[in-house]
């Protein structure tokens, strides 16, 4: 799984640094890899699309493992959208087979990833 080491600093992720710096020294990243960048590419899914499954992603490696993970609401709104923002774009990955979602009133989505199988 190669990594790639490139710094996104847009105000968003500024604006989340600074927050979490207030509370314990610790790092704030979003990780895609190649292979994830060309997987959402040969499915033309749209920017908005890609950053939502980013952040996604990007929990679900801080949390360690493979199971579900839900976005924090803070998180979520740090990105400025609300909620019919994140059904749309969480769908649109489910339809195009990156993510599995489990829904229920009152409670944040929690989301699963699926495996990227590489194209060749």
């Amino acid at each position: 799984m190669a990594t790639i080491d490139r710094v996104v600093d847009t105000p968003t992720v500024a604006r989340l640094r600074a927050e979490r710096s207030l509370r314990r020294p610790r790092g704030y990243g979003i990780w895609l890899t190649d292979q994830d960048l060309e997987a959402l590419n040969d499915v033309e899914l749209a920017p908005s699309t890609v950053l939502a499954f980013a952040c996604i992603k990007s929990a679900a490696i801080a949390a360690g493992g493979d199971d579900w993970v839900a976005l924090r609401s803070r998180v979520m709104k740090a990105m400025g959208r609300d909620y019919r923002w994140w059904f749309a774009q969480t769908q649109l990955l489910v339809r195009a087979g990156f993510l599995d979602v489990d829904r229920h009133r009152g409670r944040l989505p929690r989301y699963r990833l699926r495996k990227i199988s590489s194209g060749d």
